[in-house]
Order: structure tokens, then sequence, then C-alpha cells
């Protein structure tokens, strides 16, 4: 990180102070720190080269399990960080205790009170980067600075940090890597341009739009830099679902990331539904639509660049033995289809993409009828690319599990009026008018024609009752009416507060899967006043309330 600075004397007197920048360290997990800190500083290590001008800090014990266990990892963060600023340093602390001062807080450090840091290296203890610098400012005139902190390999040694180092001390390469951002942005947002007569629709598809999505590309869903090291790490399906919005711009970095997803499946074709990319590793839960993710990610890729050749490059399963992308897509395939129910349904398990779903199936028998729609849309995606390569036979076999997939939910799953969205392990239903609560879920009827389930007249049906019984002022609702009676066969949805996150709220991802299945049925209006209903603009939510800024998508509202 680069953090410049620009200072300026607007009085008629020379001015003399010091530039303190300090930063609190979270050295190699994030969740001990919170939680274990009185034992987890025992092996902190911060220390400044005077001879470089750096400030260095680094851990001896590294634990990286994701729960609570008396196993000791023997093992010491792989990382050093450095901060290192522009201007001379004279003083600096690596103790926060030394810094701040008792009774005190970052409001009233003790250091900056008192004009001087303690030089306080430190082989234990709450650990922090403070880098204090002399200026000395003429009346009207100004200078500039650059702070910069990173990390590099504790295996390259500290001194692989020194060359960056001198690198970002010059002001003008500073700058130049700044206009490269620009530069890149400006590229990046340049490969389609929309004009339509909503100025507020352009504005989102050129600009913001594409924004996000490369921002969670790149973060994932991370609430900071150090959210996906606590418990859950990264979610596999989200880093899959990720990949779609920059391909067009970014093929090569979503390539890389395909690369990177098939590290994490297994060799029976299962996937980790949670993963930890620096340290590696997973959790298998048993979710019904994580392991089709990876499948429609390469085949979305492949449509996109014609790049057949990813296929055939060979990347190690997460447990035992390596296999080609190709292995892995067709192995994730049919580990969905060996887990279907006796009417050839998708297994709930503990959760589909709605993982407040998650009490419907634990006993083996709920079935899902959105992932079943997602596995239509991935056993077509699938049949085509094999038509491709000349497996025609192969092609034929999965075209043929589709519309057995496909007529068991209109066989079974058909309420009348629309789709219901599962069944559960005690034999009933959810999302069906004979349902007191939850009757009708957005995701079951979208899915429906996204994955060509639903014969024409059901498709216009469903989605004519979606309109109907979901629609609101910021778009459809992700379900009606709203739980108000906790029902534990269900899960976490009804504990959910009603009109809340999965419990009735306008989930920006269902609406942006029904804007889909709108656009598929030719009824451009209709998805175009859901796209406008939801957009971060709509003043019909304000931006009081909204809590995020008017330009970005929420989860929900």
């Amino acid at each position: 990180e680069l953090w410049k600075f620009r200072l300026r004397n607007k009085s008629e007197r020379p001015r003399c102070f010091d530039l303190f920048a300090s930063v609190e360290l979270c050295l190699g997990h994030a969740l001990v720190d919170l939680i274990n800190q009185p034992n987890d500083q025992h092996f902190n290590e911060v220390l400044f080269d005077a001879d470089a001008q750096v400030l260095f800090a680094t851990k001896r014990y590294w634990v990286t399990f994701s729960g609570a266990t008396v196993k000791q990892a023997n093992q010491a963060w792989d990382r050093w960080v450095f901060m290192a600023s522009s201007l001379p340093v004279i003083a600096f602390d690596g103790s926060r205790n030394e810094f701040i001062g008792r009774w005190r807080s970052e409001e009233n450090p003790l250091a900056v009170e008192e004009g001087r840091c303690r030089n306080s290296a430190i082989t234990s203890g709450d650990a922090v980067g403070v880098l204090q610098c002399p200026l000395e400012l003429p009346p009207g005139q100004w200078v500039e600075g650059v702070i910069m902190l990173g990390v590099v390999p504790k295996e390259q040694g500290r001194e692989a940090a020194l060359p960056l180092v001198r690198k970002y001390r010059h002001l003008a390469e500073v700058d130049r890597q700044f206009a490269r951002l620009g530069e890149n942005w400006e590229e990046y947002l340049s490969h389609y341009r929309a004009r339509t007569p909503v100025p507020e629709v352009d504005r989102m598809v050129n600009v913001w739009n594409p924004y996000q999505v490369q921002t969670t590309f790149q973060f994932s869903r991370s609430a900071s830099y150090y959210h996906g090291g606590l418990l859950f790490g990264r979610g596999y399906r989200d880093s899959c679902q990720d990949q779609y919005g920059p391909l067009k711009a970014r093929s090569e970095q979503v390539k890389e990331r395909i690369l990177e997803m098939s590290r994490y499946g297994l060799r029976d074709g299962s996937v980790y539904h949670l993963y930890y990319p620096l340290t590696g590793g997973g959790e298998r839960t048993g979710h019904s639509d994580t392991p089709l993710w990876f499948p429609l990610s390469v085949t979305s890729y492949l449509k996109e660049t014609g790049d057949w050749s990813l296929l055939e490059i060979e990347t190690p399963y997460a447990d035992e033995g390596k296999g080609s992308i190709y292995d892995h897509l067709m192995g994730n395939i049919h580990y969905v289809l060996a887990h279907l129910s006796l009417r050839h349904l998708p297994l709930f398990g503990p959760g589909d993409w709605n993982d407040t779903l998650d009490c419907l199936g634990r006993q083996g028998r709920g079935e899902s009828v959105m992932s079943a729609g997602i596995l239509c849309y991935v056993l077509r995606e699938a049949a085509r690319m094999l038509e491709r390569l000349g497996r025609v036979k192969d092609a034929e076999a999965l075209e043929q599990e589709r519309r057995q997939v496909a007529d068991s939910v209109n066989e079974h799953c058909w309420d009348g009026r629309w789709y219901i969205r599962g069944t559960r392990d005690d034999g009933g239903v959810i999302g069906s008018s004979s349902c007191e609560e939850g009757q009708i879920f957005l995701n079951a009827q979208s899915w429906m024609i996204i994955g060509d389930v639903a014969p024409p007249e059901r498709a216009l049906a469903a989605m004519d009752a979606a309109r109907q019984l979901l629609d609101t002022p910021k778009g459809p609702k992700i379900l009606h009416p709203a739980y108000t009676r906790i029902d534990p066969g269900i899960g976490l949805a009804t504990r959910c507060v009603p009109g809340k996150k999965e419990n009735g709220a306008v989930f920006n991802h269902a609406v942006a899967w029904a804007i889909l299945a709108e656009c598929l049925l030719g009824r451009a209006d209709v998805a175009f006043d859901y796209y406008t209903k939801a957009l971060p603009f709509n003043p019909v939510v304000e931006p009081d309330r909204y809590e995020v800024e008017p330009y970005v998508y929420a989860e929900y509202v």
C-alpha cells in the first residue's frame, strides 16, 4: 500500500513539526489476534533497521487452525511486514502500549502529545508500526511524502523489501504507478459501453457495476482486508461466481482463478464449500449447489474466449492426485448426479445457494428445486461443450440426465401457479401455496427458466406469480410472505427478522436472476423495470437508510 500525502504551510511564518504515521498490526491470524490476544502477543516481533530506515514485523508462532483446538502449530508466520517513509525517520515504535500510553486511546496517543516515539522494538506485546518524521515548511511552501506498508515472503528475507522501499521513495515513481492504476481502470471500463434513455442505467452499466464486480473478484465478500482469515475463509461458490463479471475484460485473470479454484476440488468430484487462499485447505459441507459453480465458470470462460486448451491443463486435487480441468469439471457434474434423490432431484443437504435453508435436508431426504434448475443449466452447457469436443455420446448422456431432472421437477414440483422451493426431510414442502408462510420463492421460478426446465406456459405463469406476489418498489423479494415463526425444520431463514436477509428481503443476487429470466422470456420491459428498481441510485430507499455508498449494490435491502 502506498499512502501519499501533501502538506502546505498557509501561514506567513516557518513551521516545524513532526508527522506520525501509525498502523496497528494483525500478524498471522486475525481471529487469534482478537480472541486470544494475551497469549498471541508472546510471539510478536517488531524491529527497526536504522540503516535502511525500515520498520519490520513478524511472528514466531503462527496458528492456522480455524477452530478451537489444543494442537500446537509449531511454525512461524511466513511473512515479514515492512513499513517505511520517503521522509527521514527520527524515531519509531513497535509497542502499542509505548505509543498510546496508559489509560489512553488512538484519540490521544502519548507519543504524539509529547512529540517523541520511544524507539520500542519488541519481542512480545501488542504490535504496531509507528514512524516519526520531522518536517520544516517555509511560509507558503508545501511538502509531499509517501508512507509504504507491505509484506514479503519470509523465505526471501527482510532484504526483499528494500528494493520496493527504494523504488517508492521516489515520488515520481509513486505518481507513475498511480497514473498506471488510472489507466488500468480506464482500459478495464472500455470493453463495452451502454447508451440508454436512462442516465442512471448508463452510469451503473458503464462504471459502477463493472467496478464492483472487479472488486469482488479481487476481494471476494470480505468486509475488510482480514475478514476472510477469520472463521470461514472464502466461499468456493462466491469465488466461482465472481469470475463472470470481469470475464470480458480480464479473461487471463479469470483463467488464473479457474486454475486456482480447481485445486479446492477433491478427487471424488466434491469441493470445499469454504477455502483458505493463503494457507490452503478448506471445509466440505455437502451443500447441494456448490460443485456446480466450477463447471459454470469453465463453460462461461470457453464461450467467451474460445480457449479450449484450458481443458487440458492439469492441476492437483485437494486430497490426492491430479487431473485436467476437464476431469475436474466432469467430476463435479457426476458427483452431483450421484447424489440425487429417488425422484432424480438434487438432495438439499445442509443448504443450497440459500445457506439459511440449512435444516431441510440434513437427514438426506429433502430436495432442492433451485439446485435442480442450476443442474439442468450446467448439464446443458456441458453437453454443448462435449458436442464441440466431438464426444457426442457423452453429450447425449448428459442431455438425457437433464431431461430426467427437468421431467421430475415438472411432475413433482409444480404447485399450480408456480414451482415449490423444495421438500423437507419430514416429507413436507416449502414454497407452496399450501404453506402459511414462505409460499413462493423467487429463485425457484427464475432458475426454471434459466435452466430451461419450465414449459412455456408454466414459465410465464411462474414469473407472473413472482411479479404479482414478490415485486416491491426496490425490486422483487426473495420470498413471500416472510416467516414470522421459527421453524427448526427449515432453518436459519425463519430466525431472521421478517423482511431481512433471506427472510423476505430484496436480495440482489436473486433479483439479477429474475432479470435474466425475464430477458429469456422476451419480456424486456419487465426485466428493465426490475433493473431500474434495484439500482442503488433508486431514491425509494434514502441514502441514510441504505447505509452503504449509493453506487454500490448491497447484498439485500
